[in-house]
């Protein structure tokens, strides 16, 4: 393949990932589960205005995402195929979008486009993210649109302003607020990257005004219908839960100022690892020319924000993972005479302790990995190490065979991987399949399902259920449902294994993430409070944290 050809490489192997993700992922509890089941909600409502979660509203996040999964669902029947695609497709969006910006950054070196898309598809974070059912991705397709048009307007293209206000109101819509943080503080930069910013402040400031008004009249289409349609609660709850409530409880996560800082690193593997990578970011930032600054003025004020907020997670970040690997990519464009031949088995060396781990676990005497691995097929740690062997191979390439090559490596073996371990004993279950089954079976019976505790949603899309599961919070909530419905059945979840810890049997007993999920009737739990007490005394689950 020659040296025109591995710059696509991305979008070459981009079906065989998407396939793999298609083919041998299912939702996983509970992020994948709870927002497929606001998506089958909206779907079964017919309302596609007011997401809906359990029957009760969902304001956590806007619709954008749920919008694509019903398009997809109108057009092809409801899948679980259909929304796994969608984060693959936005994620090719968002390269193609990467691409031009890279040309428009820095139009006269050729290679800056193909090696920005290879580097941020390569990245840890963008390769597991890529195969999510998420919000992360989506907000960073539109944030790419929005700093594209914030790139041609800098260079004196007022069209661009267009692009930046639709990118504005698709981000908001995506995700949230969040994204007048990603697209608002590099807008507001401008005289420190673009000539014409500087040379016409007022001007500069008058039409990012009119980007906002258009992005917030995007998002405001969707806002006032669905708050006249959802009555006075809902309209309190996405105006002011999704700002100064959220914010709020934002700040009370208390994670550390520099908690971001460690974590960066690693979800840039393998590229922090990898030489030509390490040198060409160095090189971009201290020459410092204007697509530099671009990137510096779009990409550390953000960071430094999300550094200064509590609450944290490693998705936030992703919108910001294509500004390093663009200053990368420039400064490896005009980098030369480095040999990319050790660089890659260093760059490799975490997967490859992976694909390791994989074959001794299949050696005679390879149970030290304690189930982990357990069932994993031979078969997928061959695939693994073919990948990896072929991405290692001893000879010396082009600086874009080498990205290439990288790139293919982690996004394969990634997806290959985590198609092995969710096929395997501790993978599965992260599947809520059986007890979706199970609880599906209990209500076309006619049987009430309840649930004990906060409900997040696992089992409504993949069920397919059709009424909520009533939760109960309190001990007078279970003495209700039993006095008031005796053969109702009560989901509990727990850490010990109840067949164990109870004194009676469930009706059902099904593992769950890294513990249980037991079926019981309602008059079983009250008449004998020893069962709960035991579960209790094993680990009674308390409600299971959430990335939202």
């Amino acid at each position: 393949m020659g040296k025109r050809a591995w710059r696509y490489a991305p979008f070459l192997a981009w079906p065989f990932v998407a396939a793999v993700a298609v083919a041998f992922r299912v939702p996983l509890a509970i992020d994948e589960t709870r927002y497929l089941t606001v998506a089958w909600e909206m779907y079964s409502r017919g309302d596609w205005l007011v997401p809906h979660l359990n029957g009760d509203f969902y304001t956590h996040k806007p619709p954008l995402l749920f919008w694509m999964i019903l398009i997809g669902w109108k057009a092809f029947g409801v899948s679980e195929w259909w929304p796994r695609l969608v984060p693959a497709l936005v994620g090719l969006a968002a390269w193609g979008l990467l691409w031009r910006l890279a040309r428009r950054l820095w139009p006269q070196v050729e290679d800056v486009p193909p090696l920005a898309v290879i580097l941020t598809g390569g990245m840890l974070v963008w390769a597991v993210t890529s195969t999510l059912i998420m919000f992360d991705l989506l907000l960073t397709a539109c944030v790419l649109l929005g700093i594209l048009g914030l790139a041609r307007a800098g260079a004196d293209d007022a069209r661009g302003w267009w692009l930046f206000g639709l990118g504005l109101g698709l981000g908001i819509l995506a995700k949230g607020p969040v994204a007048l943080l990603q697209l608002l503080l590099p807008a507001a930069l401008g005289p420190v990257w673009s000539a014409v910013a500087r040379a016409r402040p007022g001007a500069w400031y008058l039409r990012l005004g009119g980007g906002f008004l258009l992005g917030a009249a995007i998002a405001l289409a969707w806002v006032v219908p669905a708050a006249i349609a959802g009555g006075e609660e809902y309209s309190r709850m996405i105006l002011w839960n999704q700002t100064a409530d959220r914010l709020a409880q934002s700040f009370a996560h208390q994670r550390p100022f520099w908690w971001y800082l460690p974590l960066v690193p690693v979800m840039s593997l393998p590229w922090m690892l990898w030489r030509p990578a390490l040198r060409g970011a160095k090189d971009a930032v201290l020459a410092l020319e204007p697509g530099a600054r671009f990137c510096l003025a779009w990409a550390l004020p953000v960071f430094l924000v999300f550094c200064v907020i509590s609450g944290k997670q490693p998705q936030y970040l992703l919108p910001l993972m294509p500004a390093v690997a663009l200053l990368a990519a420039r400064g490896m464009a005009t980098s030369y005479a480095m040999s990319y031949r050790a660089g890659r088995v260093v760059a490799l060396l975490p997967l490859m302790a992976v694909a390791i781990a994989m074959i001794a676990s299949i050696w005679p005497g390879g149970d030290w990995h304690d189930g982990w691995l357990e069932e994993v097929h031979p078969a997928w740690t061959v695939a693994v190490c073919a990948v990896l062997a072929w991405a290692a191979l001893p000879f010396r390439v082009s600086l874009i065979e080498g990205a290439a090559r990288l790139h293919v490596a982690v996004a394969l073996s990634l997806a290959l991987v985590t198609a092995a371990l969710l096929g395997s004993a501790t993978g599965r279950p992260y599947g809520v399949g059986p007890a979706a089954a199970e609880v599906a079976a209990l209500q076309q019976q006619g049987l009430t399902v309840a649930y004990l505790g906060d409900y997040h949603g696992q089992l409504g899309f993949v069920g397919r259920l059709r009424d909520p599961l009533p939760e109960l919070r309190r001990p007078a909530d279970l003495q209700a449902l039993a006095a008031r419905d005796p053969s109702a059945r009560v989901l509990v979840e727990s850490r010990g294994n109840p067949l164990v810890a109870a004194p009676q049997l469930p009706s059902a007993a099904l593992a769950y993430r890294t513990g249980y999920w037991s079926i019981w009737e309602a008059r079983q739990l009250v008449a004998h409070p020893g069962i709960l007490e035991a579960i209790r005394a094993r680990g009674l689950r308390p409600e299971v944290e959430s990335t939202e």
